[in-house]
């Protein structure tokens, strides 16, 4: 069985497993970023939805879940500073790396389903390369 995130043009299909870890995750990276009161609301709104009202194999809607671009902007966000955070080894099981890839590209690839969602009100948005609280290594300084 497979959930899915769409958002009316494109969709997604994931394990049952990885949806649920990246919903779950995302909420974590989503608190951490929430800084207004619609922010955190949006964000246990989600969560309170997640726990109560979802199964295996459920398809997530982007569009119809979430109201307002701010919504967009916050969960866009959070998917892509997810995927930045498995990249730069600050979450997940470092020992595997099996998992990596595709993890991040379905990170990116919700967020950028949400960033088409913003589009239709601000084109000129996109979410913040990197991690956006501040986790930023220097990718292009060699460690020895």
């Amino acid at each position: 069985m497979a959930g899915a995130f769409s958002n009316g043009r494109s969709y997604i299909y994931l394990s049952n497993v990885r949806c649920r870890i990246l919903l779950e995750a995302a909420i974590d990276v989503a608190r951490d970023l929430a800084t207004t009161e619609g922010e955190r609301n949006s964000v246990a709104n989600l969560e309170r939805w997640w726990n109560e009202e979802s199964w295996p194999g459920i398809d997530i809607d982007l569009d119809k879940h979430f109201h307002t671009t701010e919504e967009y902007k916050l969960w866009a966000q959070a998917f892509e500073s997810l995927g930045w955070r498995v990249f730069y080894r600050k979450w997940g099981n470092q020992d595997d790396e099996t998992w990596q890839v595709g993890f991040i590209a379905s990170c990116h690839v919700i967020s950028r389903m949400l960033t088409e969602l913003v589009w239709k009100d601000d084109r000129m948005w996109f979410p913040t390369q990197g991690d956006a609280d501040g986790i930023r290594p220097d990718p292009m300084r060699i460690r020895q």
